[in-house]
C-alpha cells in the first residue's frame, strides 16, 4: 500500500498508488514533492492510480492545500502530469477532484501507459529535455516496480 516512485526515467517520475494512502504516506509524498519543487528542475509525472483508492476527506483537503500553497512552483517546474486510471469510476473521481482543485500544470487523465507517454513525450521534446532512458522503453512493469 502507499505511493511508490520510480525515477529510472528521470526527469520523468513514475508514481504508483496502491490502496488508500494513510496520512503518514501522504505527508511523506508531499515532503518529497516539496523537495522536487524546491530544486527548481523541470520534470513530469505519470501517476498510476489504477490500484489506488482516494484518500480520506481530511487527507484530501491537506493535499489540496499543499497544491494551492505551491501553485507557482508547480506551474514553473512541472511540465506535465498524466494520470493512468483504467477504470471509468476512478477516472471520474480523479477528474472530479481535479475540477475542484485544478493542478497548476498541464494534466491529462488517460486509460493506458502508452497514452501517458504520448502525452508527456512532446512536453519533454519542446523543453529540450532528454530522459536518462528513452520513454519508448517504458513498459507497464515499470509502473509496478
Amino acid at each position: 500500500m502507499g505511493i511508490v516512485r520510480n525515477r529510472d526515467y528521470w526527469p520523468l517520475e513514475i508514481q504508483t498508488v496502491s490502496g488508500k494512502p494513510n496520512r503518514q504516506e501522504l505527508d511523506s509524498h508531499l515532503a518529497i514533492l516539496e523537495t522536487r519543487l524546491n530544486a527548481g528542475e523541470k520534470w513530469a509525472v505519470i501517476m498510476d492510480v489504477s490500484k489506488g483508492t482516494p484518500p480520506a476527506p481530511n487527507d484530501l483537503l491537506h493535499y489540496t492545500r499543499f497544491l494551492k500553497a505551491h501553485h507557482d512552483q508547480i506551474r514553473d517546474t512541472l511540465l506535465g502530469f498524466a494520470v493512468v486510471a483504467d477504470s471509468e469510476i476512478v477516472r471520474m473521481t480523479v477528474n472530479g477532484l481535479l475540477s475542484l482543485t485544478p493542478l497548476a500544470a498541464p494534466t491529462l487523465i488517460v486509460d493506458t501507459l502508452k497514452d501517458a507517454i504520448e502525452y508527456i513525450e512532446p512536453k519533454f521534446e519542446s523543453a529540450g529535455i532528454v530522459t536518462e532512458k528513452p520513454l519508448s522503453a517504458l513498459r507497464r512493469a515499470d509502473l509496478d516496480s
